[in-house]
Order: structure tokens, then sequence, then C-alpha cells
């Protein structure tokens, strides 16, 4: 059944479609939430056996702590050095309708925006 197939019907999947999509998504053991993150996934594979981009860490997770209160956990998609040893992160993002801007929920803003500030780091958004 094809991936589109079960976002078009509005009955409860069976369990032999629930597995079928998460063979669909996962990839090397790792199960990724969307098709576009599996698709980012496979083009840092081929930028890493290129020698253009260091080891790739899939889902990142990074504590959100202020004054020893455990607000949330961030987490984005890929982690890696580029060639200049540099770390970049990234969070794979849809497009919105018309191919436009990545489209973002609030919670997302925010877990990136506490991310940064409070590990001092920059996270990409990769639209695709």
């Amino acid at each position: 059944m094809a991936y589109a197939n079960y976002f078009s019907s509005r009955k409860a999947l069976t369990q032999e479609e629930k597995d079928a999509k998460r063979a669909m998504l996962t990839e090397n053991g790792i199960r990724f939430a969307s098709i576009p993150e599996l698709k980012r996934y496979r083009e840092l594979l081929i930028l890493k056996s290129a020698g253009k981009i260091g080891e790739i860490e899939v889902h990142p997770r990074y504590p959100c702590i202020i004054n020893g209160r455990k607000i949330c956990t961030a987490e984005f998609d890929f982690r890696y050095s580029d060639s200049s040893g540099s770390i970049i992160i990234e969070d794979v993002k849809p497009r919105g309708k018309g191919g436009k801007a990545a489209v973002q929920t609030e919670v997302s803003r925010i877990k990136r925006a506490l991310a940064e500030q409070l590990h001092g780091i920059s996270v990409t958004i990769v639209p695709m």
C-alpha cells in the first residue's frame, strides 16, 4: 500500500498496515518520523561516503533545564560535523502549501529557542 494511502482514509490501520508503514520509515535500524526526514538522512549518508561530512548522529537530544528544573527535552533530526569541523544540527520540516517556507509549530519554535540559548547551539531548519 502506498504511503499516501495511509492518510487518505479515516479508518484505523490494521497491524499489518502499521508494520508496513513502520518498515517504510526505517533505515539502518533507525526509525524516522517522516519521509522527508528519511530522505535527508539518505542525502547525508551520500555526503558522508563522499567524505564531505563526519559521523551522523540521528535524533540528538538536548535537555532544557532552568534553575535546576527540567522544562523539556529538545530533539532534533541530525547532528554531524562539516568539512571544517563545525558541528551542524539540523531539524527537517515539511514545506508549507505551494512549496513555501518550512512549517513549524509553536512548540517546535520554543524548544529550538530554548536549546539554542541553553546549549549555545544553532539549529538549521531544513525545508523538504
